[in-house]
């Protein structure tokens, strides 16, 4: 199964703006509401699914020639678990305003980055379920 053949319309921005770096930004202008605190509320309009992030991060898509890749998101709720366990991840990700709601797995993960937790940590509100 290809996964960019069930991509909502957040998930599928996301998907066509990596191979050029673009933003995805999808706050609604309105600090209050872009809390990543409130993230409970702002609804699947705003869902990107960790496996989506992941098929990207480790080269489901190249670089468009003569640019550089890369997932950049502001204001989305990254649902399910983020796993690059062991994996070597080709590209960067930069989280911006973004709830994450699991914690994300790097156990073992190589990067070329200086460290894909602290992106991900510096730039997102993590919120595990207890």
């Amino acid at each position: 199964m290809r996964i960019d053949a069930d991509l909502s319309e957040p998930e599928r921005a996301a998907w066509d703006a990596f191979r050029r770096a673009e933003t995805v930004d999808l706050r609604t202008g309105d600090l209050a509401r872009d809390d990543p605190a409130a993230s409970r509320r702002w609804g699947q309009g705003r869902a990107v699914r960790a496996d989506v992030l992941g098929a990207l991060l480790l080269g489901a898509r190249q670089p468009e020639p003569g640019c550089i890749a890369a997932v950049r998101l502001r204001g989305a709720l990254i649902t399910g678990q983020l796993d690059l366990s062991f994996a070597e991840v080709k590209y960067a990700a930069l989280l911006e305003d973004c709830s994450v709601e699991a914690e994300p797995r790097l156990d073992g993960a190589r990067t070329r980055l200086e460290s894909v937790a602290l992106a991900l940590a510096r730039r997102a509100a993590v919120r595990c379920p207890g």
